[in-house]
């Protein structure tokens, strides 16, 4: 079994937040909560930064998160749209909180992205370097 490099290798934690994983969030509540209770999501990742913190493994949190009236979605990209519709992921508000289960530890990399990828746009692949 190969070995893992923990001073080359990080752990990203993605998207887990309120709107998209708690019952009670926008996508949440649409189905998205259960998914990701079913598949023992949100342990599974907790074990997982453990570990890696353990380990002294870089972890890097990416949250998905928008302005008030969020300028940045690009009209007609529809799954950016039901965010902007719903008010979703907004910064400052809880819908945009990393899930209580998965906060960031002190010294840990946060970076906001506002589309699908969390090096376009971020300083995340400067930081990695």
């Amino acid at each position: 079994m190969p070995t893992i490099d923990a001073s080359k290798t990080a752990l990203f934690v993605m998207d887990f937040q309120n709107d998209i994983v708690d019952p009670k969030g926008m996508f949440g509540a649409q189905g998205l909560a259960d998914k990701v209770a079913q598949a023992n999501a949100i342990p599974n990742t907790a074990k997982a930064l453990a570990a890696a913190r353990k380990a002294g493994m870089m972890v890097v949190h990416v949250a998905v998160a928008y302005r008030p009236g969020h300028p940045e979605v690009v009209e007609g990209a529809a799954l950016f749209q039901s965010m902007k519709d719903g008010n979703a992921l907004v910064e400052g508000t809880w819908g945009a909180e990393f899930h209580p289960d998965l906060q960031p530890a002190e010294g840990e990399i946060v970076a906001t992205k506002r589309s699908v990828s969390a090096f376009a746009g971020t300083d995340v692949e400067l930081v990695m370097r």
